[in-house]
């Protein structure tokens, strides 16, 4: 969590202090719908929990739109005739 921090994401140190007691919450959630849902039990540390997680989690993170800043400043067009407003920075792509 720290190196994904040191590169953009936005995770507090209380994220990262509660990380690991928080995977173990997600991992006995999953692990409790795999069994009412007539899977097997005491799936909680097992492998197949966590890619569960991830692959919810790629299926959450693919569905939010990307937040995109640009700025925009006028310019005199090409002809000389009229002024446009052209994008002259974007941020999030």
């Amino acid at each position: 969590m720290r190196a994904n921090r040191a590169v953009g994401v936005p995770y507090s140190d209380e994220d990262i202090s509660n990380g690991i007691v928080m995977a173990h919450e997600q991992a006995d959630a999953i692990a409790d719908e795999i069994v009412d849902q007539g899977g097997p039990e005491n799936l909680g540390g097992k492998r197949i929990v966590a890619l569960i997680a991830y692959l919810q989690r790629m299926g959450t993170d693919i569905s939010k739109p990307e937040v995109v800043s640009i700025e925009i400043e006028e310019a005199i067009a090409p002809d000389g005739d009229e002024t446009i407003e052209a994008i002259v920075a974007e941020e999030g792509s």
